[in-house]
């Protein structure tokens, strides 16, 4: 019998690692019983979460683990690979496919404090670390006599910043995340962590859903392949597949992207399958930053064997309506993110991107002759979705092309609108009179496309390269392109026909001060 092996991507924390093996390992029997010689070898992926000691949400949130492996997916370096489904973004990434959802783990979250103490009996002003802001949000809602501070590092790493606990480093995680702080009274962590790497005894008040709803698809697993998978690898993760939990984790995961929520947003959604009534049922929530206003709304979906994914969707679309319906957009900036403002000054370059919750399900209008290009994959690896647009760079630019491009931003729904060529941009702009309504924000690929607005309209001049600095245009927050501080203009925002503009008041203001002197 020929042995067949796989090689499995993972990130090299303590959590990751017994995760991955665990998956691992259900390969392997589901192999044996298929009659197949299969053997799983691990293969540790470096991510940028794991060297940043910098706030989550600052990195990009949702996704800042995945990104790395996703890439060594796609390159071949690995044929699967294990990802803790709440740090995957919403939106897909072509050419990539989740095989298999595992059944799933206690979703709840876990208090771990010192002295044994739960979320009700700390002391009046104990300090609670979590780097969520969905966690923070409610432990204030709670206790608003608590104090709430950012914590980073793996599950280990923050258990050791509670008082009396110490359980060292995390080998998985390079020293340079792991931050510096007082001892803490208490920790917020997902229990479904804690069990796989056996700390749950550290555990000193499970939280209830009513009071600490989860984040959407805590504690399932998604395996990810290449959409072209092995046969057999795809029927041994089909074995693997637990449907309650792909449902459940299919409708908390769709109110998270019909919401467009950031990384930043405090936004739980729990599903479960109850027996007795066999249907999916579906809370949400969404809390103010400062835990004082929440809205929340509920589902269900009767359960038949026809019901798929697609329909578990549905219904988190449906939820996530009734939110908004509720005012959940004014409790909360829901698309909030701490990502840093960037310019794009250059050309995609090989450094790995990670996925920013300010891209993550926003539509982004790419105008290259290719959609699977380098800035289109790096794009859609930090969540956005790309639509791609022909425009060939020429003179003159095809009018056909420049009617389309025109046609599509017009229709509007799109975040930002990335441009490669400076005659593209001031061609698709300057012909559409109602950029300035848009609200949709310009990319530019290198330093001359940023300048499209300034170049002149004849004979070519040297640029003026102070006006170039301030006027730089702000680009897409996206960690895979090469970036550099700047502002940034909507579409339409012309600091020349600003200039102009200013120019002409001030001509008008003078004329009529002359008008009124020769009138005396």
């Amino acid at each position: 019998m020929t042995t067949r092996t796989f090689v499995l991507g993972t990130r090299g924390s303590r959590l990751a690692l017994a995760q991955s093996t665990t998956v691992a390992r259900a390969i392997e029997e589901a192999g044996a019983r298929l009659g197949e010689d299969v053997r799983v070898e691990l293969e540790v992926v470096r991510t940028h979460g794991d060297v940043s000691a910098a706030p989550l949400a600052a990195l990009g949130g949702v996704g800042v683990f995945a990104a790395q492996l996703r890439l060594a997916l796609l390159g071949g370096e690995c044929d699967l690979a294990v990802h803790s489904f709440k740090d995957l973004p919403t939106a897909p990434t072509p050419g990539l496919r989740i095989a298999a959802v595992p059944q799933r783990e206690d979703p709840r979250d876990a208090l771990c404090a010192a002295d044994g103490a739960t979320l009700s009996s700390l002391p009046a002003g104990a300090l609670v670390g979590t780097g969520s802001p969905r966690r923070a949000a409610q432990v204030l809602a709670a206790r608003p006599d608590l104090r709430v501070c950012d914590l980073r590092g793996n599950v280990p790493t923050r258990l050791s910043r509670v008082r009396g606990i110490d359980l060292g480093a995390d080998a998985g995680t390079a020293p340079s995340a792991l931050g510096t702080g007082e001892r803490l009274d208490a920790v917020v962590l997902a229990l479904a962590g804690l069990r796989r790497i056996g700390l749950d005894a550290h555990a000193t008040d499970v939280l209830d859903p009513a009071i600490m709803m989860p984040a959407p698809s805590q504690g399932a697993l998604a395996i990810e392949t290449r959409d072209e998978e092995d046969p057999l690898l795809r029927a041994l993760l089909d074995a693997l597949n637990h449907r309650p939990t792909a449902l459940a984790a299919s409708a908390e995961r769709a109110v998270l992207s019909a919401l467009g929520a950031g990384c930043a947003a405090p936004v739980g959604a729990f599903a479960r399958v109850d027996e007795a009534s066999s249907a999916l049922l579906l809370d949400a929530r969404v809390m103010s930053v400062d835990g004082r206003e929440r809205v929340e709304a509920s589902g269900a979906l009767a359960l038949t064997d026809s019901v798929g994914l697609d329909e578990a969707a549905r219904l988190g679309e449906d939820v996530a309506r009734q939110l908004l319906a509720g005012g959940a957009a004014e409790v909360t900036d829901l698309g909030a993110t701490k990502s840093a403002e960037a310019t794009l000054v250059n050309e995609p370059h090989a450094s790995a991107p990670s996925v920013n919750a300010e891209l993550t399900g926003r539509r982004v209008l790419l105008t290259r002759a290719k959609s699977d290009d380098a800035i289109a994959r790096a794009l859609r690896l930090a969540g956005a979705q790309v639509d791609a647009l022909a425009l060939t760079v020429s003179t003159p630019l095809d009018s056909a092309q420049l009617d389309a491009a025109r046609d599509r931003l017009a229709d509007g729904g799109f975040a930002w609108v990335v441009f490669s060529s400076w005659r593209a941009a001031r061609a698709v702009v300057s012909g559409l009179p109602q950029a300035r309504s848009l609200g949709t924000r310009i990319a530019a690929v290198g330093e001359a496309t940023a300048r499209w607005d300034q170049r002149p309209r004849g004979r070519e001049r040297r640029p003026d390269r102070r006006r170039i600095r301030r006027r730089a245009a702000r680009m897409l927050p996206c960690p895979g392109l090469r970036c550099a501080p700047g502002p940034h203009p909507p579409v339409g925002g012309s600091a020349r026909h600003a200039a102009r503009r200013a120019t002409r008041s001030r001509l008008e203001r003078r004329g009529r001060r002359r008008l009124h002197h020769h009138s005396r």
